[in-house]
């Protein structure tokens, strides 16, 4: 409550104009829109509901928006991935352009980031390591569970450096080729070591697409209240071929939880305000064509 007071204060004083806030909703909702006829993931259904209900001007669709906002707006564009769920080339994020409403949030949202950054760092060199090990006609299982224990510990320790990262993925591919008393023939020593550097680098084609995948599942969880959503998640996950990281980004789903709850219960109102007031002065067709 007081935060909000503060907040109403500054924007009577004419201190804040919240407008990269108001832009962050206009594209939001543009994107929306758009997303109506190229989206064909498991979330088209959730986008349609959504853009049916803004035309009906249900308020309740309203708060919904804003929380797919948060994740794709905000989240996804931090990690780099668009709203349709399209990953780009990584690239740096200024969080100066953060909406006002999340300025002191810049902390969750960062370790929310790095929570579904590890995911998909973990769950791309899964994949490299389950190719590599694959080739020789190894049971794979195994070999991920070892190599995901030791990701779990070594990626809960903020120092970790990516030469360590990369290490571990190569010395449970040697310790595999060694059992099979075979060389890894699909890769070598050096092809493991340069495709495990660029996952941990971020330009990595596979690591993006896990982005977007986990994404999507925090999409498919992040509308409705908190029950069973952990089952839900998990589920999600499967689905996308995901269960692995299950443990490296749950504690992600939890956090984006908390942030969007408390986000929403001391800036909904001025959510609202920017909305409606866009569309009583008829201007909805114009936020809908914002570039």
């Amino acid at each position: 409550k007081i935060e909000r007071e503060n907040f109403t204060k500054k924007i009577s004083n004419k201190e804040n104009h919240l407008e990269f806030t108001k832009n962050w909703i206009y594209r939001s909702i543009d994107r929306i829109k758009k997303s109506e006829s190229n989206i064909i993931n498991e979330s088209s259904s959730t986008m349609a509901k959504l853009i049916s209900g803004l035309e009906e001007g249900r308020i309740e669709i309203y708060q919904e928006v804003i929380r797919c906002s948060i994740l794709d707006g905000l989240i996804g564009k931090i990690l780099n991935v668009d709203g349709d769920g399209v990953a780009k080339e990584f690239k740096e994020f200024d969080m100066d352009d953060i909406p006002e409403t999340f300025e002191f949030d810049r902390s969750r949202i960062l370790d929310i980031v790095t929570n579904i950054r590890l995911g998909a760092w973990c769950a791309s060199l899964v994949a490299l390591a389950k190719q590599a090990i694959g080739a020789n006609n190894l049971n794979c299982a195994k070999y991920e569970e070892m190599l995901l224990a030791r990701l779990f510990v070594l990626l809960d320790d903020e120092g970790v450096k990516r030469e360590d990262i990369v290490n571990q993925v190569l010395e449970v591919c040697m310790i595999a080729s060694a059992k099979s008393k075979l060389p890894l023939q699909a890769f070598s020593y050096e092809s493991l070591t340069s495709q495990a550097n660029a996952v941990v680098s971020n330009h990595c084609p596979v690591y993006r697409l896990y982005l977007r995948r986990i994404l999507d599942a925090f999409r498919e969880t992040a509308l409705g209240t908190d029950n069973g959503q952990q089952m839900l998640f998990r589920k999600a996950l499967s689905r996308k071929g995901l269960s692995c990281i299950y443990n490296f980004v749950e504690d992600g789903r939890i956090l984006f939880g908390q942030l969007r709850q408390h986000n929403e219960d001391i800036f909904m109102p001025f959510y609202l305000d920017i909305i409606m007031h866009e569309i009583n002065k008829h201007a909805y067709n114009i936020i809908m064509s914002i570039d």
